[in-house]
């Protein structure tokens, strides 16, 4: 069990990895040579993506080992869609109502960049380690 989890962080590892260092050559391709604040954005647009593949992934294996490989990601899906809803519904009438709202966000979100993703992949981690545990309590109780 715990193997699957190992498994799906060294994919999400190596896609990730792959992922940079190909956003590093079109960067230097693009700029001729100079990476500058693109290469440091696209690092970290890479570790914002291992805490979403972390998240989907802690989502997606309870389900996985309950009802099994087709019916967990239909499940898996209805979530995803339900949560993007959730979340861009209320944002777009947000910004709708306060569209200076952005920039002030981006301007307060900018020094703290990394601490926040720090935390955001801290709290994947953690997603990760507590879907392990109900996995392994579903596993348990299908086998018995």
């Amino acid at each position: 069990m715990a193997g699957r989890y190992l498994t799906a962080l060294v994919g999400m590892l190596a896609g990730l990895a792959f992922s940079w260092a190909l956003a590093q050559a079109v960067t230097r391709l693009a700029a001729s040579g100079g990476g500058g604040a693109a290469a440091l954005l696209s690092l970290e647009a890479h570790v914002f993506l291992l805490g979403l593949l972390a998240f989907a992934a802690a989502v997606f294996l309870p389900l996985y080992f309950r009802f099994g490989a087709g019916r967990a990601l239909l499940y898996f899906s209805a979530i995803a869609v339900a949560a993007l809803i959730v979340v861009s519904l209320p944002a777009q009438f947000i910004l709708a109502e306060e569209p200076a709202l952005l920039p002030r966000l981006a301007r307060w979100v900018e020094p703290r960049l990394g601490q926040l993703l720090g935390a955001f992949v801290g709290a994947a981690a953690l997603a990760m380690g507590v879907s392990l545990l109900l996995s392994r309590r579903i596993y348990e109780v299908r086998d018995l």
